[in-house]
């Protein structure tokens, strides 16, 4: 109302330190001046959080005076970083199987988000398994799960139960990596790995020995 002097109005957002920039500072209102501004922003981080209300609120220290209302205003974060996972953390198959490795989105999933995977082998080999996704689960707009799809050769080598592993890397959009970030695929022994044993034959006739007399 008043227009006549300089007056410096300050402001302070409150319990925001990890999540607003800056939390407090002031304005200057030059003689005839009836608006100013002050910009604030979201510290960006990779953890999912709903949404977040902070209260800025102003205060007066010497000339002029606040108003009875309208000196605190509520300032929102919307939720954000949509946790991106493995369903499970291990996965037992058998030779032959097809396999779909679920990815689950979490949060709103209102955006298109992508995350990366690696496959490692550890004491399985490349010729026991074939990738047959893309390298690169794509989370359209609205879409919460996603799959690996791969398949375990089916071969008649004697082998001890084997493992891979699929680890979650990187995300695109507002999305990040939460556990479990690892899946482990264990394969079970196979092809009697221990051997088979039998006997060579099945029928066997022999005489009895006669006792000799002296």
């Amino acid at each position: 109302r008043g227009p006549f002097g300089d007056v410096i109005v300050n402001w302070t957002v409150a319990n925001a330190a990890v999540d607003v920039s800056p939390t407090e500072g002031a304005v200057l209102f030059r003689e005839n001046d009836t608006m100013a501004t002050f910009t604030l922003y979201s510290i960006p981080d990779d953890i999912p959080e709903g949404n977040e209300t902070f209260t800025v609120a102003l205060a007066i220290y010497g000339e002029g005076r606040l108003a009875a209302d309208d000196t605190e205003a509520q300032l929102t974060i919307l939720q954000n970083d949509d946790p991106i996972a493995f369903m499970m953390s291990l996965v037992t198959t058998n030779e032959g199987d097809s396999l779909a490795i679920r990815v689950v989105r979490n949060g709103q999933a209102v955006d298109t988000a992508t995350v990366s995977y690696v496959l490692s082998l550890q004491s399985a080999t490349s010729d026991d398994v074939t990738l047959i996704s893309s390298e690169e689960v794509i989370f359209t707009a609205g879409l919460r799960e996603a799959d690996i799809l791969l398949n375990i050769t089916d071969d008649d080598i004697p082998e001890l139960a084997e493992r891979l592993t699929i680890e979650l890397v990187n995300t695109t959009g507002d999305a990040v990596i939460v556990s479990p970030s690892t899946v482990t695929i264990e394969i079970t022994e196979n092809d009697d790995p221990y051997g088979v044993f039998l006997f060579n034959v099945t029928s066997l006739n022999v005489m009895e020995i006669t006792g000799i007399n002296e």
